[in-house]
């Protein structure tokens, strides 16, 4: 064979063998990128269900709180003719009615319940004496 025709020969498969690496390699990098781009969109999605439910309970949350302030202020105002309560049993009724304002729960004037934890120990002077 000519010298000239191997070397165009040559040329020519390493020419076909760059062209298939390119289309290989690019056909690689969509690949990762179709996935990198639908992990992206997965988070996103996430994040808004996250926001949504963040908003949701934020709205609630305020609902409550304007809820809690307007019987605040109803109870401030003065005594409310109280609401009819469902028939009690009488063994009931009469438990209830033998407790002592002290120990009958009530909420505060602020309309919040104490919710901190009672101290394991009680703070006595004449412990600290010992």
């Amino acid at each position: 064979m000519n010298h000239n025709l191997t070397l165009w020969l040559a040329a020519m498969l390493f020419s076909a063998g760059v062209v298939l690496q390119w289309v290989v390699l690019r056909a690689r990098y969509r690949n990762e990128i179709f996935k990198q781009r639908s992990r992206h969109q997965q988070q996103q999605q996430a994040t808004a269900q996250q926001l949504e439910q963040a908003k949701r309970q934020i709205g609630q949350l305020q609902h409550d709180l304007t809820a809690a302030r307007l019987l605040a202020q109803r109870q401030a105002a003065g005594p409310a003719v109280p609401a009819p309560s469902p028939a009690r049993p009488k063994a009931v009724a009469h438990s209830c009615a033998r407790e002592t304002p002290a120990l009958q729960r009530t909420l505060p004037a602020d309309g919040f319940a104490e919710t901190l934890p009672a101290p394991q120990y009680p703070h006595d002077a004449s412990l600290l004496m010992r």
